[in-house]
């Protein structure tokens, strides 16, 4: 590799088959879902960029350009990656490759990531999984360490995402209420998680659940929701990456709220034999012979 910012990364059959062509689907999904992973990890580094790095001509989101393709089993590509300038995308392949391999080789004492950037890491795995479960794959870093993307990372990965408490060590949690739109509900393969879109900060919040809340949580898709759970927060972040959901109440629409025609008339016996104004009267002089400081 001539450039220290170029990446290799080759996809190959399990079956070690050369005449085992390999969809071109399968490789611009892998490609896509390798930018991505860039993209989520340049996110990350260039929010704890100094203010003023942080200038507007300086773009969040890295550049792949292919120096090198080969469509043959196995399909291999060579990519340049560009990101702001060159220290910066060497910090951006280093910080990716340290990621990887600490999923990879399983090292939880060195993982800490948050929730939407693991998610970017496991669509990688897809091609070990699922109907292209053919193949694996591989990354080549520039100072030539390898991450292999194969079933060990496919099952490293799920654990972290479902929040094994093996797996995450650097997290802390504690009992908490969010509440938020509920939406982005993901039921496959017994991962059971959604997302609530608080109406504050953060921008999203993912939750997890177990099944007997499913019918609930369908029930909840597009409402406004209050989730209670276990909050499970990253280092050094101010809101939970995930709820471990115990409870789920969904609020009632707004066209299903009464409006003032629907709440007159609901309590007549309210005031007793005291008229309105005679029984709002009472209310007041009680509060002020409790409250006097005379």
């Amino acid at each position: 590799m001539k450039s220290k910012n170029i990446i290799e990364s080759s996809i190959f059959p399990k079956n070690n088959n050369k005449d085992d062509n390999i969809d071109l689907n399968v490789c611009i999904q892998y490609l896509s879902s390798l930018q991505k992973v860039f993209k989520k990890t340049a996110k990350k580094i260039y929010s704890n960029f100094p203010k003023k790095t942080t200038e507007k001509n300086f773009s969040n989101d890295p550049v792949f350009k292919i120096v090198h393709a080969n469509k043959r089993s196995p399909f291999n590509i060579l990519l340049n990656v560009l990101w702001i300038d060159d220290e910066r995308s060497k910090l951006l392949i280093e910080d990716t490759k340290n990621n990887l391999m600490s999923i990879s080789s399983k090292k939880e004492s060195k993982i800490d990531l948050e929730y939407d950037i693991l998610e970017s890491y496991k669509k990688l795995s897809h091609l070990s999984k699922g109907k292209d479960d053919r193949y694996n794959a591989v990354i080549k870093f520039p100072d030539n360490k390898e991450v292999n993307i194969d079933e060990n990372f496919v099952k490293n990965i799920d654990k972290l995402l479902k929040g094994s408490d093996s797996c995450i060590t650097s997290y802390e949690g504690c009992i908490t209420s969010y509440e938020g739109e509920l939406e982005q509900i993901n039921l496959h393969d017994d991962i059971n998680y959604f997302y609530i879109y608080p109406y504050s900060l953060p921008e999203k919040i993912r939750c997890v659940f177990p099944k007997e809340l499913r019918n609930l949580v369908i029930k909840g898709i597009g409402r406004k929701v209050c989730v209670t759970g276990e909050a499970i927060y990253s280092k050094n972040q101010n809101f939970p990456c995930l709820i471990k959901a115990k409870e789920i109440d969904i609020y009632p629409s707004e066209t299903d709220l009464p409006d003032w025609d629907n709440l007159f008339g609901i309590a007549p016996n309210a005031t007793g034999e005291l008229q309105s104004e005679d029984f709002v009267r009472r209310l007041r002089n009680e509060w002020d012979e409790k409250n006097s400081i005379f």
